[in-house]
């Protein structure tokens, strides 16, 4: 049986992509607890774009990498990339 919160509404499965994308989209989590869930179900995970913080793919194809003062960072798209750091 799922969880229930205080208005009797069942809760959101976080560990499902919808789930965690609803609670995302409602501002529940912070695009850096979402990076830590993917990094939990998929340990290879790069992590966050150092830019927009959004979770980066396994994919290191669509990943697109940048050495900035000497440190290696990952961003999720060319656009966060030429942005640079947050």
């Amino acid at each position: 049986m799922g969880k229930y919160d205080d208005n009797g509404d069942q809760d959101e499965d976080i560990y499902d992509e919808e789930g965690s994308d609803k609670l995302l989209d409602d501002d529940e989590i912070s695009p850096t607890e979402e990076g830590f869930m993917a990094g939990e179900k998929n340990p290879v995970n790069f992590g966050v774009c150092s830019h927009c913080g959004k979770p980066l793919t396994n994919d290191k194809e669509k990943v697109v990498e940048r050495e900035i003062k000497g440190e290696r960072h990952w961003f999720c798209s060319p656009e966060c990339a030429e942005r640079g750091l947050k």
